[in-house]
Parts: C-alpha cells; sequence; structure tokens
C-alpha cells in the first residue's frame, strides 16, 4: 500500500485541478480513472478491501482539499457527467468537496466569483 501511495504522490504531485478544467484535452480524466481503478480494486478479505478503500479515498480528499475552493467547484461543475459514472467514493469526495468549497466562498463574501470565472 505504501508503494501505491507513494507512486500516486511522485506520479500526480504537480496536477491540479485548476490546469485540467482551462484545457479542452486534459489530463483530468487519467488522474480521475487512477482514483477509480485504486479505489475499487476488490480483494479477497473485505476487511483489507475496506481499508485500502478507506485510506485512498481519504488520500484522494486531501489532494483535492489543497485546491482553491474555486477551483474545486469549477472542476465539479465541469465533470458532473464523468463523475456520475465513476465510483461512488470517487463522486462522494468530489462532490463533498466542492460543497464546502461553497460555504467557504459564501462565508468570505466571495460566491460571486463562482458566477465571474472563465
Amino acid at each position: 500500500m505504501s508503494i501505491m501511495r507513494e507512486w500516486i504522490s511522485n506520479m500526480f504531485k504537480s496536477t491540479s485541478v485548476r490546469s485540467y478544467s482551462s484545457r479542452q484535452d486534459d489530463g483530468s480524466k487519467d488522474e480521475t480513472d487512477m482514483w477509480e481503478n485504486v479505489i475499487s480494486l476488490k480483494f479477497k478479505y473485505d476487511d483489507f478491501e475496506m481499508y485500502w478503500r478507506n485510506t485512498f479515498t481519504v488520500d484522494l480528499e486531501g489532494k483535492f482539499q489543497k485546491e482553491s475552493a474555486l477551483d474545486q467547484v469549477e472542476f465539479y461543475c465541469s465533470k458532473m457527467d464523468e463523475l456520475s459514472k465513476s465510483h461512488p467514493n470517487v463522486a462522494a469526495v468530489i462532490e463533498k468537496c466542492a460543497l464546502e468549497a461553497v460555504s467557504t466562498l459564501c462565508q468570505n463574501g466571495q460566491e460571486g466569483r463562482l458566477f465571474t470565472r472563465n
């Protein structure tokens, strides 16, 4: 598990959702597919499978939360169709982070930025 976590960290270290949402043919599909594949792996032992899934779900959430609130919301809104077909854990993490990001923007009086972003 530690090898996989280190590989993910190194492989997707410099990626950000901001760079994804500014390009038409973006790499977000690759990273989203990777999280999907890792989180949905099946194991013989249910306890380990649940531990694996929870570990990588937390990792995904931590990585996504490092993005700006506005970038989280923009990514979620631009990828809703793809996320609806993804593993429930992946979709739930991104949706949760985006909803928390909306709250943060509103609390900081920046909700208008949601409608002015290019």
